[in-house]
């Protein structure tokens, strides 16, 4: 957090993403689910796929109907890129959600 600037998306991004997955392992729930929302939010702002691929890190954390349409959207993404591995692990994603 400290190394980039705040309009440094990138960084603001995989920060959040570690703070989320640390704050899931350590119970808080609500703050995992804020930091999670944050990292779709800025994610957006990108249309790289690997960045895309990483912010799934923290799908889980976000509510189940977000979840599905985060993944579906990426699943989309992916696959007009063309990236059949990432994709096949989108649909593995997606096949176990209720």
């Amino acid at each position: 957090r400290l190394i980039g600037s705040d309009d440094d998306v990138i960084t603001q991004i995989y920060w959040r993403i570690v703070k989320a997955r640390i704050a899931g392992a350590a119970g808080d729930q609500d703050e995992a689910h804020r930091l999670a929302a944050e990292v779709m939010k800025l994610t957006e702002a990108t249309d790289d796929s690997f960045d895309w691929m990483a912010a799934l890190e923290v799908v889980d954390y976000l509510d189940p109907g977000i979840r599905r349409a985060t993944l579906e959207r990426v699943l989309a993404e992916t696959e007009s890129k063309g990236n059949t591995v990432s994709a096949e692990q989108l649909r593995a994603k997606l096949a176990v959600l209720p």
